[in-house]
């Protein structure tokens, strides 16, 4: 295959315009349930919260969080209309910014009756999410949009046998984007005295479906060709009055769901595992006062190929991360029924990995010898700390309010190092190194909640919005060499989303509901 100068000249644009997709298909893999994903990123050692903006003491033994409590057979029968929307960060004023918005308005239905003398406990749920977002980078950007709708049931029996329950969840039917947050699940857990409970859970999910979008205003669709299957087990043993031990483990596998087809699409097919271990330590220290400790691992390994009509154009060879976190919190109750929380948590993670990127996807294994590529490796790591207070309380006799304030220090380095084989695979030419342009950032974020009954009907509303954010930059070399494209941030500034920015304009959530008991 020749190729004439000018279509050389464009190669450096094509590697870019394959960055930009790939990096579309993991920010859309991110959706639906990944809304507040920059939250849950940086606070690993605590559970959701709405309103509070996290509260460690919530446990998936109590469905407080986890899958257990997806279905929301604690609330007790009801019917509850629940909508939400979220904005996570962005960096609209860099030219790596971008943005991504996702909203779901959802009706659950949730009863109960008995079968063979057994309670059954059952919900319904209809819900339609979308998004629409921009990711733009090295001089071009791409914009796309998603709808859908799914219906889903679970149910769950207790007292198959003393201190037993079951449970099980998975999709009705599903159509268009809907797709995205679908998934099966079953259960099993075991309480046979209050001192002690254990519980596991098994769920799959897949995500077969193509994306359509627009690049340098031309057509693209992609397709994260990703199957994955988590197992988890969860135990808490409370060892005398006012201690209690809780563990939880987990082990994911990632795969693609179906084979490569000619289709012209871009598609990445993944393969690898994740994990996580967790244990905590629970002790009263007094009436109303409650200290936790908590220890916190996960990690993922991955691999895969990326493709363009069944042609692969990009490698990674792997990819592995490792996170380690610290908590301690305190818990204290008012006799009014009131909560105050304060927790501070100290976080480390360690990443790298090594990728091929080609400039031409058309072709085959033996044409792509010949063609332009590059090869890279990143090594990152990055610390911070966390501290947060929340409050909940109640308003009036039929009011509660919550509010919560974060701060964040976080310090990171990383670095890309990338070159061009010489000849075939042979050689390192064109050799590039670019670093992380900022070595610290600082975040607040506040949380805003509040429950309220009028008649037979609960609302609830609770917003979340950073406040604050700065990033502390590298101190610029003046002797450093400008990158070849011209661009003086090169691929720095794709990697870093504009390391000159001092801060980030911040995400929001807001979540709202509607609950009538039946």
């Amino acid at each position: 295959m020749i190729r004439t100068a000018a279509a050389r000249v464009r190669e450096p644009r094509r590697i870019r315009a394959r960055a930009l997709a790939l990096a579309l298909l993991l920010v859309w893999a991110s959706g639906a349930r990944a809304a507040p994903g920059v939250r849950s990123l940086l606070e690993p050692g605590s559970r959701a919260a709405p309103g509070l903006g996290g509260d460690p003491f919530r446990s998936p033994l109590r469905d407080e969080c986890g899958w257990w409590s997806e279905p929301g057979f604690a609330a007790g029968p009801e019917v509850r209309l629940q909508s939400f929307a979220s904005e996570p960060l962005t960096s609209r004023a860099t030219r790596g910014g971008g943005s991504l918005r996702f909203g779901e308005t959802s009706w659950r239905l949730l009863g109960a009756t008995r079968v063979a003398g057994r309670p059954l406990a059952l919900a319904g749920q209809l819900s339609a999410p979308r998004w629409t977002g921009t990711l733009a980078a090295a001089g071009g950007e791409l914009r796309f949009s998603g709808a859908g709708s799914r219906a889903e049931a679970g149910l769950r029996v207790n007292d198959l046998l003393p201190g037993l329950s079951a449970q099980a969840a998975g999709p009705l039917w599903i159509e268009g984007g809907g797709r995205q947050a679908a998934s099966l699940g079953a259960g099993l857990r075991y309480r046979p005295r209050t001192w002690l409970a254990a519980q596991a859970s098994w769920q799959a999910a897949r995500m077969p479906e193509a994306l359509t979008s627009d690049l340098y205003g031309e057509p693209l669709a992609a397709s994260l060709n990703l199957r994955s299957e988590q197992r988890r087990l969860d135990a808490r043993l409370v060892v005398r009055p006012g201690l209690a031990l809780e563990s939880s483990v987990a082990r994911t596998r990632y795969a693609p769901n179906a084979a490569r087809t000619p289709a012209l699409r871009y598609e990445v097919m993944p393969a690898g595992t994740s994990r996580m271990d967790q244990a905590s330590a629970e002790a009263g220290l007094g009436r109303g006062l409650e200290a936790l400790a908590r220890w916190t691992r996960s990690g993922f390994e991955l691999a895969g190929d990326a493709l363009w009509g069944g042609e692969r154009f990009g490698q990674l060879n792997y990819a592995d991360a490792t996170l380690e976190s610290r908590l301690v919190a305190l818990e204290a109750r008012t006799r009014r029924g009131g909560r105050w929380l304060l927790d501070a948590e100290r976080v480390r993670a360690r990443a790298r990995a090594r990728f091929v990127l080609e400039s031409w996807p058309f072709t085959s294994t033996l044409v792509d010898l010949l063609g332009l590529r590059r090869i890279g490796r990143l090594n990152a790591e990055v610390e911070w700390h966390r501290f947060h207070a929340g409050i909940d309380r109640p308003v009036g006799a039929a009011g509660r309010a919550q509010l919560g304030l974060a701060w964040y220090d976080v310090a990171p380095a990383g670095s890309v190092e990338s070159w061009r084989p010489l000849f075939l695979v042979f050689g390192r030419t064109d050799d590039r190194t670019d670093r992380l342009g900022f070595r610290r950032a600082q975040l607040a974020a506040v949380s805003l909640g509040g429950t309220w009954r009028l008649g037979g009907i609960e609302s609830a509303i609770a917003l979340e919005q950073f406040v604050f954010a700065k990033a502390f930059s590298v101190p610029v070399n003046p002797a450093a060499p400008a990158s070849p494209s011209g661009d003086p941030a090169g691929a720095a500034g794709a990697f870093t989303g504009g390391a000159q920015a001092r801060g980030w304009p911040g995400g929001t959530r807001v979540e709202f509901s509607l609950s009538r008991r039946l």
